[in-house]
């Protein structure tokens, strides 16, 4: 099984109401939040890792200096944009509740 299946299954296994388990439902708004990030993250290292040998391998240079290799103003600003909306997701559990 691939990481973002992994990840996957564990989001589909997750959705809908669950007892509340902890001291508070703020302890567990805290707990879902930091799940929530430890998916994005899950999902966006392995997609990061993929692209990053894809693209060094189509430019015939080694993945480490692929990995090195900046980019420009109008890139910085989507991934911006980017991890705005990762953290939106993540606090959805606070705002959603």
């Amino acid at each position: 099984m691939r990481p973002a299946d992994a990840v996957l299954q564990l989001v589909n296994s997750v959705r809908g109401e669950r007892p509340v388990s902890l001291a508070s439902a703020e302890t567990e708004q805290v707990l879902q939040i930091a799940t929530a990030l430890v998916i994005e993250l899950a999902a966006a290292m392995d997609r990061i890792d993929r692209l990053e040998r894809t693209v060094a391998e189509l430019r015939g240079v080694p993945l480490a200096q692929q990995r090195e290799a900046a980019a420009g103003a109008e890139a910085e600003a989507a991934r911006l944009a980017d991890v705005e909306a990762m953290i939106a997701r993540a606090l959805h559990a606070t705002i959603g509740s």
